[in-house]
């Protein structure tokens, strides 16, 4: 299973796997069966190309990363399958 953070996650553990692992995808339980996909990336999930962007629009800790949106959107629709629009 693959998720994106939203409003309810430990961001500064989340964080540092991603730092530790040096990866935009990590495991987050001892078996790999749950991974967190850092917000702006694009991972390939079941055959299909699925864009990732978490957050909410509050200000705050967890804020929409406006950088990961942008990185977004200057992918070509036509390299997505899966996209949901802001």
């Amino acid at each position: 299973m693959l998720f994106v953070s939203g409003n309810h996650e430990d961001h500064d553990w989340l964080a540092s796997l991603h730092d530790a692992a040096g990866a935009e995808v990590v495991p987050v339980d001892p078996l790999g069966a749950h991974r967190h996909v850092a917000c702006g990336n694009v991972v390939e999930a079941a055959g299909q190309r699925v864009a990732f962007l978490g957050l909410i629009e509050v200000p705050g800790k967890t804020d929409l990363d406006e950088s990961a949106y942008a990185r977004l959107m200057a992918v070509a629709p036509a390299r997505l399958e899966i996209r949901c629009p802001r």
